[in-house]
C-alpha cells in the first residue's frame, strides 16, 4: 500500500505543474522502468524536449518520467535543464513537443521475459462423469496439471504472451487418464501497476499424447486433444524476481481418436470431450 501510495504521488506531481523541461544531451537515453535499473523499457533520442519531475531520485542520478501514463526513470547525467526557451536549438517549446508519450518503446524479447510454473486442477465435466460411471466409479475426481511456461511481459505495455506446456493428470479407482501438451497464451492487463497486476487472459492447447486406461483391461487407448481457455488472475510484484500468480477461468478440450474405450465388461465409451472450470496458483520468476 506504501508503495501505490507513493507512485501516485509521484506520478501526481510529474502531472501537476512539479516539473522541469529538459533536453536529452546525448545520441540516446535508456529509460528504465525501476529505480534499481534492471529492466530497461525503450529510449528516448538526443535533442528530445522533455519533462522530467523537479526531485531527482538514488542520489541525483535518475528522474522521473511519465510514459504511457506510467512513472519511468532516465538518468540525470544524459539531460540539461532548460529555464528559458532560447536555450532549445528547436522551434518554440510546446505542449506538443514535449509530451513524454511520444517515446521510443524498446519491447526487445531479451528483456522483461519470465518464467511462470504453476499447478491447478480442472473440472472435467459431463462426458469424463458418464465414461468413469460406466466404468464403475461412483466418485469423479478433478484432472491435476502442472505447467511450465515462459512468458514475455513489458512493464509499459497492457499486453504480453507466453508458450510452455503442460502435464494432465486423474486417476480414479476404475479408470485413470493423461496427456502432454504444448500452450499459447496472451494477455491484456487492464489493471498494472508495479506490485499487483490483474489480466485477461486467451490461451490454446494441443495434445498429441493423450491416454487412457481402465483398471483390469490390458493395453491403453492413445489420442490427442486440442482446445482452449479464457479467465482472468492476479499477480503479485509482477515486475520483481519473484512473483506469484492465481487465477481461475473454463477449459474447453476436444479429444480425438478416442472413439473406443473398452471397460471391463467388454462395452465400449469414447471420449471426445472435457469443458469445465479450473483455477490455479503459482510462482514467477524474471530473469
Amino acid at each position: 500500500m506504501k508503495l501505490l501510495i507513493l507512485l501516485s504521488l509521484c506520478f501526481a506531481s510529474i502531472s501537476a505543474h512539479a516539473f522541469k523541461v529538459a533536453v536529452v544531451n546525448v545520441p540516446k537515453t535508456t529509460v528504465f522502468s525501476d529505480l534499481a535499473m534492471t529492466s530497461s523499457i525503450g529510449f528516448i533520442r538526443g535533442g528530445k524536449v522533455l519533462r522530467v519531475g523537479e526531485k531527482a531520485r538514488m542520489k541525483g542520478t535518475l528522474v522521473p518520467v511519465i510514459v504511457s501514463g506510467r512513472v519511468a526513470y532516465i538518468q540525470s547525467k544524459d539531460i540539461r535543464y532548460v529555464e528559458e526557451e532560447k536555450q532549445v536549438y528547436s522551434p518554440k517549446i510546446t505542449e506538443h513537443n514535449i509530451n513524454n508519450d511520444e517515446f521510443k518503446v524498446n519491447d526487445s524479447l531479451k528483456d522483461n521475459n519470465h518464467l511462470v510454473i504453476q499447478g491447478g486442477q480442472f473440472s472435467l465435466g459431463e462426458n469424463w462423469e458418464n465414461i468413469s460411471t460406466a466404468a464403475g466409479d461412483s466418485s469423479f475426481s478433478a484432472m491435476t496439471y502442472y505447467s511450465i511456461m515462459l512468458e514475455h511481459r513489458s512493464p509499459i505495455k497492457s499486453y504480453g504472451f507466453g508458450l510452455g506446456g503442460s502435464l494432465y493428470r486423474v486417476s480414479q479407482e476404475s479408470i485413470e487418464a493423461a496427456a502432454l501438451s504444448i500452450d499459447g497464451q496472451i494477455y491484456y492487463s487492464p489493471i498494472k501497476f508495479s506490485w499487483v497486476s490483474i489480466d485477461l487472459l486467451l490461451g490454446g492447447m494441443i495434445s498429441l499424447d493423450t491416454r487412457v486406461k481402465v483398471t483390469g483391461v490390458a493395453g491403453t487407448s492413445k489420442g490427442s486433444f486440442y482446445g482452449w481457455h479464457f479467465g482472468t488472475q492476479a499477480r503479485i510484484f509482477p515486475e520483481k524476481k519473484i512473483g506469484f500468480v492465481a487465477g481461475f477461468g473454463i477449459k474447453r478440450i476436444t479429444v480425438s481418436s478416442i472413439k473406443s474405450i473398452i471397460l471391463a465388461d467388454n462395452s465400449e465409451v469414447s471420449l471426445d470431450l472435457l469443458s469445465g472450470a479450473h483455477a490455479y496458483g503459482g510462482l514467477s520468476y524474471r530473469f
